[in-house]
């Protein structure tokens, strides 16, 4: 979830970064021609830190954990005393230059998402000896905002109590990926279900804070496949029929993902019937249906409050298209 990031004092320091990494990259690239220069290497790692230290003082949190790792790596190579193998100085130099471009991209207007860099995350910790990499930890949600007044006090679990309860969501959770893994729609509803309870069981304001913005995640799926339904009734769907391009048809529908198939049954239904008899208009007809509907749905939720939107959202990733639309009629 990318939050506003100001840029001002991005700008202030942008280049002074830039120097220290250009010269950091120049010092590695000498070190790795002549490894007897070792005096280079620690003069890379010295204006590497120089960067770091700015990154983390103007508040790029992913951005910095990126450079963590990369600093980690310079300083390994350092003690170990031997030549950077290729693939070392290979990952080093994409991280140098997908760094610059990342600042770059910031302040000609773009998102603050460093989720973009884990390709070089990933290198990086190769190049360590790491077995793995996991993208959460460039997951930097913006917890600035507060989530709006519950309707009810939190849930009152306490001790064993709270941790059973805590169990219980995470098998849950856990129940509902499996289901979503296998394509079962209803999978994503079990997962909800368990990050709202433990939602519900915060008191804290930042810790609550966090898994309101968790929970946006889900109706991100919900959105995303209301985008795409509306995509297949407008276009996709009506040029695969005209065209009776059949094996694109097989295709589209199996990759139907979870979230459309929980929110929109009565597609596959005429999918099935067609590939049954041949007959096309259970699908043509759901086409009509489904481009009113989602047009309709996707106009009501851009016109919500935030507030209301979430529980519009909610309302369809629980299969109550009824409650989803009283929502979006307020």
């Amino acid at each position: 979830m990318a939050g506003e990031f100001d840029i001002g004092p991005l700008t202030w320091v942008k280049g002074e970064i830039d120097q220290a990494l250009e010269k950091s990259l120049g010092c590695l690239r000498a070190y790795a021609a002549n490894p007897a220069e070792t005096t280079q290497l620690k003069f890379s790692r010295t204006h590497f830190h120089q960067a770091h230290g700015a990154l983390q003082i103007v508040g790029l949190d992913g951005v910095t954990r990126v450079s963590e790792e990369l600093e980690g790596l310079i300083s390994e190579t350092e003690k170990s005393g031997a030549p950077p193998k290729p693939e070392m100085l290979a990952a080093a130099e994409r991280t140098y230059e997908a760094i610059s471009a990342y600042l770059d991209q910031l302040l000609a207007g773009e998102p603050n998402q460093p989720l973009l860099l884990f390709a070089v995350y990933r290198d990086l910790a190769a190049a360590r000896g790491k077995d793995s990499a996991d993208p959460v930890d460039l997951y930097y949600p913006d917890l600035s905002r507060r989530p709006p007044r519950r309707e009810r006090a939190p849930s009152a679990h306490t001790g064993d109590a709270l941790i059973q309860h805590y169990r219980d969501a995470r098998a849950r959770y856990q129940r509902g990926l499996l289901k979503l893994l296998k394509k079962d729609p209803t999978g994503a509803e079990d997962m909800r279900a368990a990050v709202t309870a433990v939602e519900a069981a915060q008191s804290v304001p930042a810790q609550r804070t966090f898994w309101w913005v968790a929970l946006g995640f889900f109706d991100a799926l919900v959105a995303r496949a209301m985008r795409d339904l509306l995509a297949d009734c407008l276009s996709t769907l009506p040029a695969l029929l005209q065209r009776e391009n059949l094996p694109a048809l097989h295709f589209h529908f199996a990759t139907y993902d979870a979230p459309r198939r929980q929110l929109f049954p009565q597609a596959l239904e005429a999918y099935e019937h067609f590939v049954n008899t041949g007959a096309q208009d259970r699908l043509w007809r759901a086409v009509h249906e489904g481009k009113d509907r989602w047009l309709a749905q996707a106009r009501a939720l851009i016109a919500l409050e935030p507030a209301a939107r979430e529980a519009a959202l909610s309302a369809l990733l629980e299969d109550d298209p009824l409650r989803a639309d009283a929502v979006a009629a307020r």
